[in-house]
């Protein structure tokens, strides 16, 4: 944009007071100053005051609606509308980086009814959170509840979609009938638990780039093994008798492929049938601990029971988070992480 003349630069700044947009993109600042036409060039973002009475270049929605957030005007509806499409099936507010005050974000993966979000509540653990699941009818009780549902298979969703690249905290409960007494065990075939394993393995080569920094690629004679995408790491459940086994991988596949777009990841939560083998939470704690989230299960249990019976409601809230024997619940933090 250019610069108007010296004298010009000194009128009296234009406070903004809303934004607007043209049909072909153009962003207007709409002013409470009498003289729209006048350009001063100069921007105070600290506090809050504009002196262009228009930007004629047509801006990305994204870029539009951080202006607006920044100068204190409101985001135009025409905006929000295409941050929506943009972000689907995510909020189009998570394109937006956060700013001081904002609460954590946090997805909650096969997040069911609610019980990870009814106990987090009930310790004073306030996130904005969204969570997935399958189910029509536990994403609407939740809903009823007040937490947030995407309705999705999360096989299909990209773990490394822009709309997440700000995500502090990850919670997964992948399904259980596969390892469950109450289930068929089938996720414990040695041809189901193989499979796993090559999975795991897979995800820790696409996760290369986190603890591999400056590693050299291969050669010619032993070249580095080509980087597989989420799709082909989840496609290797089809040859299992039950796929739904291979979801366990999604508790990588989530928050690595998070970290490797960037977003500052720094713990994750785990829960599952204590009928998991032993070998299998090795593995798991492996390829964590490589991309930098450790073990912190046990002290964080101990302060989590607290707080849950220290806090108001029904007994069950710490049932529901600390996921009681049968099932087995693991978090996972980065080593600056005081929990």
């Amino acid at each position: 944009m250019a610069r108007t003349p010296a004298a010009e630069q000194t009128a009296e700044p234009i406070r903004v007071t809303a934004l607007g947009t043209a049909a072909d993109g153009t962003v207007h600042l709409l002013s409470d100053h009498t003289d729209t036409t006048a350009r001063c060039g100069f921007a105070d973002w600290h506090s809050y005051v504009m002196c262009v009475d228009w930007i004629e270049e047509p801006m990305c929605p994204v870029c539009v609606a951080d202006l607006a957030v920044e100068i204190g005007a409101d985001i135009p509806e025409d905006i929000l509308e295409k941050l929506d499409a943009i972000a689907a099936p995510w909020p189009g507010r998570w394109l937006l980086r956060p700013r001081e005050g904002d609460r954590d974000r946090v997805i909650g993966i096969f997040a069911g009814p609610g019980g990870w979000d009814e106990a987090l509540r009930a310790i004073g653990a306030l996130y904005d959170m969204v969570g997935v699941d399958f189910s029509t009818n536990a994403c609407a009780t939740a809903e009823r509840a007040g937490h947030p549902r995407i309705v999705a298979d999360v096989t299909q969703l990209d773990p490394g979609h822009p709309a997440l690249r700000w995500t502090v905290g990850v919670i997964i409960s992948p399904p259980c009938p596969s390892w469950s007494t109450a289930g068929k065990r089938t996720g414990l075939t040695t041809e189901s638990l193989k499979i796993l394993a090559r999975m795991f393995t897979a995800v820790g080569i696409a996760a290369r780039p986190l603890w591999a920094e400056g590693a050299p690629g291969g050669t010619e004679r032993d070249p580095a093994p080509p980087t597989p995408t989420w799709s082909e790491i989840r496609a290797l459940a089809d040859a299992m008798p039950d796929k739904r086994a291979g979801l366990m991988a999604e508790v990588l596949i989530w928050p690595i492929a998070l970290q490797l777009q960037g977003a500052p990841v720094s713990w994750l939560a785990m829960e599952q049938s204590d009928n998991l083998p032993q070998e299998t939470r090795e593995s798991l704690e492996l390829e964590l601990s490589a991309a930098g989230l450790v073990p912190r299960s046990r002290c964080c249990r101990a302060r989590a029971a607290a707080a849950c019976r220290a806090a108001p409601g029904p007994p069950g809230a710490a049932v529901l988070l600390l996921g009681l024997v049968p099932s087995r619940l693991a978090l996972y933090a980065s080593r600056d992480v005081v929990c």
